[in-house]
This record gives C-alpha cells, structure tokens and sequence, in this order.
C-alpha cells in the first residue's frame, strides 16, 4: 500500500541518518560542538519516529499473520525472515537508545521527556547494548 511505502522510506531515511552520522561522530574526530548538535537531531528525530515505527510493525505483524508461510517460496520465507530481523534489530536499537539516555529526552526544543533510569550500571548495559544492536542494524 501507499501507507507502507512511505513508512518504509521515512524508516529507511530516518535509520541510515542515524547510523551514518552515529558513527561519524564516534569514530571521526569532530568538534565538540559538533557532536553535540548530531548527538541532539539523533535523540529527537529518533523519539519523534518511534510511534511511525510502532505503527509500521503493527501493519508488519497484521501482514504476516494473514500470510501463509507454507504458500511463500523459499526467497519470500527468507525475506520475511530478514525482515523479521530488521523489525527485532531496530526495535532493540529504539528501546536502548531511550532507556540508555543520561538526561530528559528534548525533542527539537518542543518538549522534554524525563529520563526514564537512574542508575548508571544499568544506563551503561544499555549503551553497551544500543552500540551493537546499532552495529547489527547497519550490518
């Protein structure tokens, strides 16, 4: 569907942003200033995209569950399989990155969410976690 489409286009744009301008910040030596401000559109436009990601996996989750997978070829099962993987990755990818934050969430400068942990232990596993989920993901 139309819908679909462009769910998947703002996804896909929304994640190789992302990881590409993630992983410049970390592995390319930047100014401060510039991190930071990457570090900023990352955390807000990725808050922003999580309810299009929900409502992208639900229609995912609608779509497969009125499939037949004994119908699919072997290409379509394998699809289905790397998509379900994608679906899986960038949702890990989305839950760290909230639960790994050290400060309130500021989405574009329009409102903040509190941080949701406290204890840097926990927020550190988180990171570690988001780090490579993030790694898988553009793999």
């Amino acid at each position: 569907s139309t819908q679909r489409v462009w769910l998947h286009w703002v996804s896909a744009a929304v994640i190789i942003w992302t990881l590409v301008s993630g992983f410049y910040v970390a592995f390319v030596d930047v100014p401060a200033r510039v991190g930071e401000r990457v570090a900023f559109i990352n955390v807000s436009l990725t808050t922003v995209f999580i309810p299009f990601f929900v409502w992208r996996l639900f229609i995912f989750v609608v779509h497969a569950r009125q499939t037949s997978v004994n119908t699919l070829s072997s290409m379509e099962k394998l699809a289905l399989f790397a998509h379900t993987l994608i679906y899986l990755t960038v949702t890990v990818v989305l839950v760290t990155g909230v639960l790994m934050m050290d400060r309130s969430i500021d989405v574009f400068g329009w409102f903040d969410i509190a941080q949701p942990l406290s204890d840097p232990a926990l927020i550190a596993l988180f990171v570690t976690i988001h780090v490579w989920s993030c790694l898988v993901l553009s793999l």
